[in-house]
């Protein structure tokens, strides 16, 4: 009998162990307030504390990954962004040497003066996209870039904006000039 006593409840708390193993939810019957049943109580306490421990991992998880979504889809903002605010500065410079040209008549000249402010509130939404991506970069993207095709991509624009019979020159090399360097 004595035997039995004891040995009972320890089984119990072994088959109460088990079924936590299979299911979280199950907790150990605690039974009387024995050392037994301290002991089923403390491991009780220990299940709460796993279960509680494992569901803050989950949320901690799925916060990392909306976190890494939301800055894949600001990268991907950054790049778009980017990729408008250079064939943008050409519609503007192009439209503004049309506005110096002086020999339009008024409704193209209204026209122009349209697209310039359009294109100046092109300028301050890209712009407010890129800044936003850069204060959130934590470094900077350094890419192989040729130096002379920046060159001349440049003297391309100013060319368009240049007073009429102002020359710009330049000698390129003549083989690409290789640099690494941040496009944005």
């Amino acid at each position: 009998f004595f035997a039995r006593s004891l040995t009972r409840p320890i089984q119990e708390v072994v088959e109460g162990i088990r079924r936590m193993g299979k299911n979280m939810a199950e907790r150990i019957p605690e039974g009387p307030q024995d050392e037994v049943g301290f002991l089923a109580g403390e491991i009780n306490r220990m299940a709460d504390a796993i279960q509680h421990n494992a569901e803050e991992r989950l949320r901690v998880e799925e916060r990392i990954r909306e976190t890494e979504k939301l800055a894949s889809v600001g990268e991907m903002a950054a790049g778009l962004a980017h990729e408008i605010r250079n064939p943008l500065t050409s519609v503007k410079l192009l439209n503004h040497a049309m506005l110096q040209a002086g020999h339009l008549p008024e409704d193209i000249k209204s026209d122009t003066r349209m697209i310039q402010k359009q294109v100046e509130r092109l300028e301050r939404i890209v712009a407010g996209y890129l800044e936003n991506a850069r204060s959130h970069a934590t470094e900077m993207n350094f890419q192989p870039q040729d130096l002379n095709g920046i060159v001349d991509e440049t003297l391309l624009l100013l060319a368009s904006t240049a007073d009429e019979g102002t020359h710009l020159t330049c000698n390129l090399h003549a083989e690409p000039l290789g640099i690494r360097g941040d496009a944005t």
